[in-house]
């Protein structure tokens, strides 16, 4: 997979990070004359702030609209698209918010006023840096959205393309791809078909982490210890491992039948080698939770993503 990323040459590459430094400078020092480099440097990563989430705005308007072009294709009906309105509804507000600031820093550092407004830039800047990572992060989450309904559809320039822009919206100021385990994964779909759509876009995005588990787990579990858990584990090669633990023996047969098999361990397992199909663990994990624990809505449930640290872990080993 691939795609482009904005290009910010013009405007000076600005990271948040860099924003960030600026911010506490300025907090740091009482007095400071006006003008000179650094405040032109200041003005120019507010300014390239703000074109850069405004370019990632018009990204996700146009991931908006490759979503909803994808989701009608079946011919069995629409594909959900969990939480699509609201990721856009969020980016749409914080872009505002963060031209309005990078605006405020501009007047003020260009107007020449006494230090003591100083502290009017900072906030300024603070709020940059703020809604600058609640735009990057609905990005991302609308990214994570059509990974996963792209995934149900039969592949074709369409699902490609769509593919590829969803990997740009993944990327950050520096190219790389951000890693879902700092996302701090927020539950959109409100119904097990479209946590069918999040699990599909998850394991898209773990495949490209690597070294990453999502955990699936009824919400009373947080509380005990005695309830089912599945655990799906993607390693250093983009091959996946579901592990379920938890459950009975009494319920061999109906778990083999879902495709499931018992390891020595007592616990059931199943293994997805890359190239990953997505569907398929995500449709066995739906199945099991709805019909084999007979949970009756996603409310219930608990998904969670975390990285694995141990490096010598290896895949299909119990």
């Amino acid at each position: 997979m691939g795609g482009f990323i904005i290009d910010t040459a013009t405007t000076g590459k600005p990271t948040f990070e860099e924003i960030e430094a600026a911010a506490e400078s300025l907090a740091s020092v009482e007095g400071q004359v006006r003008g000179g480099a650094a405040f032109s440097a200041i003005m120019n990563a507010a300014n390239g702030a703000a074109h850069l989430a405004t370019g990632w705005w018009l990204m996700a308007r146009g991931l908006a609209a490759e979503i909803e072009d994808l989701r009608w294709a079946p011919e069995s009906g629409p594909v959900p698209a969990p939480g699509v309105i609201e990721a856009l509804a969020m980016i749409e507000d914080a872009t505002s918010e963060l031209c309005a600031a990078a605006d405020v820093v501009v007047a003020a550092l260009a107007g020449g006023v006494d230090p003591l407004n100083d502290e009017v830039v900072v906030k300024a800047l603070e709020r940059i840096v703020a809604q600058g990572k609640t735009v990057s992060l609905w990005l991302r989450r609308m990214a994570t959205i059509c990974l996963g309904v792209a995934a149900v559809l039969p592949w074709n320039d369409a699902v490609a393309r769509a593919d590829r822009a969803a990997v740009a919206a993944l990327l950050d100021t520096d190219g790389h791809v951000a890693h879902i385990v700092d996302d701090q994964h927020l539950a959109l779909a409100d119904n097990y078909d479209g946590l069918a759509v999040e699990l599909r876009g998850l394991f898209c995005r773990t495949i490209l982490d690597k070294h990453t588990r999502v955990t699936i787990q009824p919400l009373c579990s947080l509380e005990s210890e005695n309830s089912w858990r599945i655990e799906a584990d993607t390693d250093a090669f983009g091959n996946l491992t579901v592990n379920l633990f938890g459950v009975s023996l009494e319920q061999q047969d109906r778990l083999e039948r879902r495709g499931w098999s018992l390891t020595d361990a007592g616990t059931y397992r199943a293994e997805y080698e890359d190239p990953l199909p997505v569907v398929l663990p995500s449709g066995l994990i739906i199945d099991t939770v709805r019909d084999e624990f007979e949970v009756d809505n996603t409310d219930s449930v608990v998904v969670t993503v975390t990285e694995i640290l141990d490096s010598f872990w290896t895949p299909f080993s119990d």
